[in-house]
């Protein structure tokens, strides 16, 4: 009876006391995980304000990018606009150092994932890198990295959120509706993917030396090297561009190698029409005519002028370069492929502005 008088008066005068209060280093980091990815399939956007630097641009920018990402999710399935996945995959997190600076600290970890699966893209497979700092005795997530990315400038994690949280819901809804206006309308006959009257290349008047882009050879080199790095080209760790120019390469050319010397990546170099998102795009697009030597190219409205290879650019601010690019992998689920830090990725998921291309033949 006495023990029990003692801890009412403890609860009485300590009221603040709870369980968050003595959470660790890696019982932060693995709620951050676990939170984020029941809201997520929920279509219900949980609370992690606790577990971040809200103090930061990081902190509160993170948490409006996640919440308008599961706001975006939950709009799109209420539409039937696209495939909302709403199964939890496999994930492990193996703690591999805790480095506790007092009122710092650092902790690595790996994410071990299902490589074949298209995560929410708060997850990033391999070794990560938090910051933490503790404020009024809690520690508090501050930085976060995945090898020599900073989360806080990543363009798929970011959103330009300038108004209230119903604003911006409404703006985004508005906008979910315009990337979608071609099944929306009601006389649509669009074909996806478009492989059709459209982007037919037999259309262009194809000549002998001409390279078709063949999607299946796309889709091919994606699956055998998303996670397994091509020695033949340029190391850039995250270079997303030069992956998709990899990718559009083998899609033009296959085993056959020739060289282009406005793009290409050989013995370690490369041209920056290679390793630029923006570059790659104008090389790709370039208005040529007759007997020019380069690529054709369509740039679509929408995703609905992709085939399967095809090629969607992002950026989060409309102010800003397009800094990120992807391949369109799977059009049932509408699943982009990216480099080996992206692994797959829902277009479900994809915040900002996106603008499209889809090669169809090289002419040399």
């Amino acid at each position: 009876m006495k023990r029990l008088l003692i801890l009412i008066i403890i609860l009485l005068v300590f009221p603040a006391i709870s369980f968050a209060d003595t959470r660790g280093h890696e019982e932060v980091v693995t709620e951050y995980f676990d939170r984020l990815y029941s809201g997520y399939l929920d279509l219900a956007p949980h609370d992690i304000s606790d577990l971040m630097d809200m103090t930061s641009e990081e902190g509160t920018s993170f948490v409006s990018t996640y919440q308008m990402l599961v706001e975006r999710r939950k709009y799109i399935e209420e539409m039937n606009y696209a495939y909302v996945e709403r199964q939890r995959f496999p994930l492990e997190l193996i703690i591999e150092e805790v480095e506790d600076l007092g009122d710092s600290a650092r902790v690595t970890f790996y994410l071990d994932i299902d490589t074949s699966k298209a995560y929410p893209p708060f997850i990033y497979a391999g070794r990560n890198i938090f910051y933490l700092v503790k404020q009024e005795g809690l520690w508090k997530i501050s930085e976060r990295y995945h090898a020599d990315i900073n989360f806080s400038t990543s363009t798929v994690e970011s959103y330009e959120r300038r108004y209230s949280y119903e604003k911006s819901v409404e703006l985004l809804q508005k906008s979910i509706d315009l990337e979608f206006m071609d099944k929306r309308r009601s006389d649509n006959n669009f074909l996806f993917p478009a492989y059709g009257l459209k982007s037919d290349p037999r259309l262009y008047g194809l000549k002998s030396n001409d390279y078709i882009y063949d999607p299946g050879r796309a889709i091919d080199y994606i699956d055998r090297h998303i996670y397994e790095r091509n020695n033949q080209y340029a190391s850039l760790q995250e270079n997303c561009a030069n992956f998709t120019s990899q990718v559009i390469y083998y899609g033009f050319f296959g085993e056959e190698y020739p060289y282009i010397g406005a793009w290409n990546s050989i013995d370690g170099d490369f041209t920056n029409n290679w390793v630029y998102v923006g570059l790659l795009r104008d090389y790709m697009t370039y208005p040529r005519t007759g007997n020019d030597i380069g690529p054709r190219s369509l740039a679509p409205t929408t995703i609905y002028g992709l085939n399967l290879g095809g090629i969607i650019e992002i950026k989060s601010f409309a102010n800003e370069s397009y800094a990120h690019t992807m391949q369109l992998w799977n059009y049932q689920k509408m699943i982009f492929s990216g480099n080996n830090y992206d692994g797959y990725r829902y277009y479900s998921d994809l915040l900002g502005y996106k603008r499209f291309y889809q090669p169809l033949f090289f002419r040399l």
